[in-house]
């Protein structure tokens, strides 16, 4: 087994790879890393080991996102055509598809780009656009493998979408945008009496759309229609933060998709937030 950590043979290092490879007071993050790899290598593509140098966080992600399965007692394979991870029972049979994706902040006129002030205002529409672009690339890749015969249409297909290399996107909204993207849920009120000024009621607004920086419109809700129907769920995080978790599970959160051809059971992973529609309103529990 080939070291995770090496001297680079190119100029494009992700920073984050290269902080904890060089960086003394990262050792406990570069232990931790270390051991997962050596818990992983076996379901690793051949180029995981060159691209995780510039790629970092799209590779850490289906790392993380396997292992997490793998401590949810998951039994798993991976191969080099279709989905990243495929989840298997006993005498080898699929049962669920699940494809990493990890945006950046994306190109052109919707391009995200780091701030270079202090003080900055967070962008939580176009932080939106990136998370939906990604899923809907995912699915058009769900029905290309559909069509070559690669998956079974009957078995659900998550989407793990990490938002670390978004640019700004480690501090989140009220509600969380991945509520806000998928839900159509928008900005928290309350109801006040006129007379009494006492809080009388309250909770979030409908918002079924928002607009690119051209001025286009792009709908939000797609859990709630069939735009996502491929999609069971979304299993997301914003991962690493400051460190490397020891289990990065705590750090998920499964949002189910309530207009899925083929639904995802509930309780899928322990220690993960799930988030369901139930026909009326958004709930959300954790997974014991």
């Amino acid at each position: 087994m080939d070291d995770l950590f090496t001297d680079s043979d190119t100029a494009e290092v992700h920073p984050i790879y290269a902080a904890i490879r060089d960086s003394e007071h990262l050792r406990g993050d570069k232990s931790r890393l270390e051991t997962m790899w050596r818990r992983y290598h076996t379901y690793a593509d051949k180029h995981f080991l060159r691209e995780i140098k510039t790629n970092f966080i799209q590779r850490y992600w289906e790392m993380a996102t396997t292992l997490a399965l793998q401590n949810s007692g998951c039994l798993l394979k991976s191969e080099d055509t279709g989905p990243d991870i495929v989840i298997i029972d006993r005498d080898d049979t699929p049962l669920l598809y699940v494809e990493c994706v990890a945006p950046t902040g994306g190109n052109g006129t919707d391009k995200i780009e780091e701030p270079d002030k202090d003080i900055f205002w967070v962008p939580h529409s176009d932080i939106i656009l990136r998370y939906l672009s990604a899923v809907r690339e995912k699915q058009k890749r769900y029905r290309c493998w559909l069509e070559n015969g690669l998956i079974d249409p009957s078995l659900p297909f998550v989407i793990a979408l990490n938002s670390r290399d978004i640019p700004m996107a480690v501090s989140d909204a009220n509600p969380p945008r991945l509520v806000q993207a998928f839900y159509g849920i928008g900005t928290a009120y309350v109801q006040l009496d006129s007379r009494t000024l006492r809080v009388t009621g309250d909770g979030y607004t409908s918002k079924l759309t928002t607009h690119k920086r051209s001025g286009s419109e792009v709908s939000l809700g797609g859990f709630l229609t069939k735009d996502f129907e491929d999609v069971s769920a979304v299993l997301f995080a914003c991962l690493p933060k400051n460190w490397i978790p020891d289990d990065p599970r705590e750090e998920m959160t499964i949002a189910h998709n309530f207009m899925a051809r083929n639904p995802l059971p509930k309780g899928w992973i322990d220690r993960a937030s799930e988030i369901w529609y139930t026909g009326s309103r958004v709930e959300r529990t954790t997974c014991s």
